[in-house]
């Protein structure tokens, strides 16, 4: 039967190893730059951050990617525009709705389940900077948009343009 055999840290290191014997009465710690201690999230917020995490997407350039390109509606105008291809949605994040701090309003959620037929509580109201194909020119717009996980993104508007 073998026996357990005791091993000393000093054994253990590389001949070129510092090695101290000193004992030094001090809390010393090397963990990751920036780390707070004691800070932990909830699971609400973790999942609010992986949630918003998975918000941004791309236009992508392609023979098929004019079809898959959204509808944006200029409320100040009420035309129809759509996204340059090529451009990526920057700074998108989730402000409202579900895994948010702040809830959507009730008619606005009630809105949206009767007219996508899916359960009211499941939409969020995201927004983010794109690019805009403004009748052969591309202007950077701030965009909002309510989506669903199982519906997707729909009802896109342009709060404001950038430029201005």
């Amino acid at each position: 039967m073998p026996i357990a055999k005791l091993i000393d840290s000093f054994s253990v290191l590389r001949p070129n190893s510092q090695r101290t014997t000193e004992s030094t009465n001090c809390l010393a710690h090397h963990g990751i730059k920036g780390m707070k201690w004691g800070v932990r999230r909830t699971k609400e917020q973790l999942e609010q951050a992986k949630q918003s995490a998975d918000v941004s997407f791309a236009i992508h350039r392609s023979v098929g990617a004019k079809s898959k390109n959204y509808d944006i509606e200029d409320k100040g105008t009420g035309e129809v525009f759509h996204f340059a291809e090529g451009t990526k949605i920057q700074n998108a994040q989730v402000f409202a709705g579900k895994n948010s701090s702040k809830s959507l309003k009730a008619e606005v959620r009630e809105g949206l389940g009767a007219e996508f037929k899916n359960n009211p509580l499941d939409w969020q109201h995201c927004k983010g900077n794109g690019i805009i194909d403004y009748y052969g020119e591309e202007r950077p717009a701030e965009v909002h948009w309510f989506q669903a996980e199982n519906i997707g993104k729909c009802k896109f508007k342009i709060k404001r343009w950038l430029d201005e």
